[in-house]
């Protein structure tokens, strides 16, 4: 994952990037990436033992490196697919951070495309995913 990093706010979970096929079978997660392939690669949240999925608020981030916005818009596109968690977009830009992006139902294991739009006002930012199961 080039120019992204994962962190934990307890160490229980983090984001991990793996083929789709290859995902533990605890985990609710789509067997296939986007595009239907089953060998693509894609990252979700998980934890990497089956008791840190019984703490609450187990939260991670995958976060960008520094993001420039050249043009009149920017949007942020990707695809999530979620069950029973919660899916955050934060931009952070001179030392203040915002929500710009929340998702909190469940899609059944099926990928859901999201646009979110940048503010014009931000030229330099980073973006932080934030998951929690």
């Amino acid at each position: 994952m080039c120019g992204w990093t994962s962190e934990a706010s307890a160490g229980q979970i983090s984001w991990m990037r793996t083929k789709a096929r290859e995902i533990p079978a605890f985990e609710s997660t789509p067997q296939q990436d986007q595009g239907g392939d089953d060998e693509g690669y894609y990252v979700w949240v998980g934890a990497k033992h089956a008791f840190a999925l019984n703490h609450l608020d187990s939260r991670a981030y995958l976060n960008s490196s520094v993001c420039h916005c050249l043009g009149k818009s920017c949007h942020l596109q990707f695809y999530y697919a979620m069950e029973s968690s919660v899916l955050r977009v934060r931009l952070y830009n001179n030392k203040e951070e915002e929500i710009f992006w929340t998702y909190n139902i469940s899609t059944h294991s099926q990928w859901v495309k999201a646009d979110v739009l940048i503010p014009e006002d931000l030229k330099t930012f980073k973006i932080i995913f934030e998951g929690t199961l």
